[in-house]
């Protein structure tokens, strides 16, 4: 999958809620529900 940076982000440069995708095997359209991640803590997954 991939997505453009505009199907993230709005202009203003917060994320989107959702993004909208299709699919390039079936062709059928995707709702992707965007949830931002806070305070990410790289050290425990590492």
């Amino acid at each position: 999958m991939t997505l453009k940076k505009s199907d993230v982000y709005n202009l203003d440069g917060s994320v989107k809620n959702t993004a909208f995708i299709h699919d390039k095997k079936t062709g059928k359209a995707n709702t992707l529900y965007l949830k931002p991640v806070h305070n990410l803590d790289i050290s425990a997954v590492l």
